[in-house]
């Protein structure tokens, strides 16, 4: 059903429970109709990585200013889908370690080497590093 203002006021509320109207225009945006209230909703993900977001209640939140927020969250949910999870300091490690040794002498790498076994690994031998935004990594190397 697409979801307009009209729609919206004309949907009675229920006598027990509650009713989900789904809109037709973007994809896991809803109102749930309750007893005493209509409330905008969001579902991203799927599965266990499946979330429900609370907008907001109608009138209090118009149906434009709730598919704004849910634009929103669903931009953020497909930006953080694609961001590269934690990985094991080790590992991150040994992938820098490869790309260094490209660009540097053996000398620089032996230095690299040392530094990292005496200063960094007793510190975060046995943590994750979370990934980064490629943008700001290149913005910061510059």
């Amino acid at each position: 059903m697409p979801l307009t203002d009209f729609a919206i006021r004309g949907l009675p509320f229920q006598e027990e429970g509650q009713k989900d109207y789904s809109d037709d225009q973007l994809s896991g945006f809803f109102l749930r109709v309750g007893v005493r209230t209509k409330t905008f909703m969001l579902s991203t993900g799927t599965g266990k990585q499946r979330k429900r977001h609370t907008l907001g209640q109608y009138p209090h939140l118009s149906l434009s200013e709730a598919r704004q927020k849910a634009k929103i969250i669903i931009g953020d949910f497909q930006r953080r889908k694609h961001e590269p999870g934690a990985v094991p300091f080790k590992e991150a490690y040994a992938r820098y370690l490869e790309a260094y040794k490209i660009k540097n002498r053996p000398r620089t790498v032996a230095d690299l080497e040392r530094y990292f076994k005496h200063h960094m690994f007793p510190t975060f031998e046995h943590k994750n590093v979370e990934g980064h935004d490629s943008r700001a990594a290149r913005h910061h190397s510059r």
